[in-house]
């Protein structure tokens, strides 16, 4: 399971807690902070406005990259692999010089849900660094 920073986990702790005691009514078991917010459209609003640039830039990564590291269509939701079954996730890719997902050995484009291609998932330089920093300490 991905987490992020400690600096960002605590942060979204407390946006959470806010979040709950102006709404109440929307408390329930948290598995997840990710599932919790691409579930609760207000939620996931809310707690986006009030959040800081680098847990936005987080959470936009998140996006498109899910807890088992799989490739997500940018709203959190895991893409399928275009196979007979059509249960299983991506996992592996290889990216083109334009930096879209390819399937892995393939030079065949993972398109989203939309037809549009999918942008490799690439964490934020600023959010990099606060992992860097809390190993470091």
């Amino acid at each position: 399971m991905i987490k992020p920073p400690k600096l960002l986990f605590d942060e979204e702790m407390k946006l959470i807690e806010e979040y709950f005691s102006l709404f109440p009514e929307d408390r329930v078991k948290i598995y997840s902070v990710d599932e919790q917010r691409l579930e609760n459209p207000r939620m996931f609003q809310w707690l986006y406005d009030n959040a800081s640039a680098e847990l936005k830039l987080y959470w936009d990564y998140r996006n498109y990259l899910g807890d088992e590291c799989q490739l997500c269509d940018g709203k959190g939701i895991p893409l399928k692999l275009s196979s007979d079954n059509g249960a299983a996730w991506i996992q592996e890719w290889d990216v083109d010089k334009d930096g879209h997902c390819l399937y892995k050995n393939t030079n065949e484009l993972i398109r989203n849900t939309d037809g549009t291609p999918i942008k490799a998932p690439k964490l934020d330089e600023r959010v990099i660094e606060l992992y860097q920093k809390e190993r470091n300490k």
